[in-house]
């Protein structure tokens, strides 16, 4: 047990999740400064999350992996890389990027988002999403939007993606496309089952900010509503 009675697990967990991210930005910074092609980049700091300690991330270190890289791809060789623990490695720098232009803590967010089976998913107790379906519609849609909108650099999300990671939680009335177009920075566009959300990034980012903070019962933006 550690001090007051605190498992020790939980004290490494805790130091190993902050670590994890100082790491991972430290490393994206140096991969950013690095000449390689943009393909390249995500599939390094894979291999460099998982093989890689802190002592071993330097710049010379990591150039030296990139030569490594461009030599096996065009060589025909192959080195042992876990492409499955890519979206894990995506899903930080995702998260990352969202803390960084929100302000709400990466901590706060891992407990919201998650990638289930390669998609975008939502864990949050459905009380805390809204108490009718309007709103909750509306937090959802909200959510997905922030995080394609910030994370995947998606100014367009599917109306079927909002209705998918909704349906985790509720049964999703026909109502959906009504209840979504009061979203301050939400445009409705599209026919069937081809409607898409566009997003208006300029007024889009309080509305974001207030519905993270509702989920997460943090004070929420004034003169913001959902």
């Amino acid at each position: 047990m550690g001090k007051k009675g605190e498992p020790i697990s939980e004290n490494h967990e805790r130091r190993e999740s902050k670590g994890s991210l100082r790491f991972l930005l430290r490393a994206a910074k140096i991969i950013n400064g690095l000449e390689c092609c943009d393909g390249l980049k995500p599939v390094m700091l894979q291999y460099i999350c998982d093989h890689l300690t802190e002592e071993d991330l330097t710049e010379p270190s990591v150039e030296k992996l990139v030569f490594e890289f461009n030599r096996t791809m065009y060589s025909g060789e192959q080195m042992k890389i876990d492409m499955s623990a890519t979206k894990k490695v995506n899903r930080y720098s995702a998260l990352a990027a969202i803390a960084d232009k929100t302000g709400i803590s990466y901590d706060d967010l891992s407990s919201i988002y998650a990638i289930q089976n390669g998609r975008l998913s939502v864990h949050t107790p459905t009380e805390t999403l809204g108490t009718k379906e309007s709103e909750r519609n509306r937090t959802v849609a909200i959510l997905c939007a922030g995080y394609c909108w910030i994370a995947d650099r998606k100014m367009e999300i599917p109306i079927d993606e909002v209705r998918r990671i909704a349906r985790e939680h509720y049964e999703v009335s026909r109502n959906l496309v009504k209840h979504l177009t009061a979203v301050h920075g939400f445009h409705i566009s599209g026919e069937g089952k081809s409607k898409m959300i566009i997003l208006q990034q300029d007024i889009f980012l309080p509305v974001f900010q207030s519905a993270l903070s509702r989920v997460l019962g943090h004070p929420t933006v004034q003169g913001i509503s959902i």
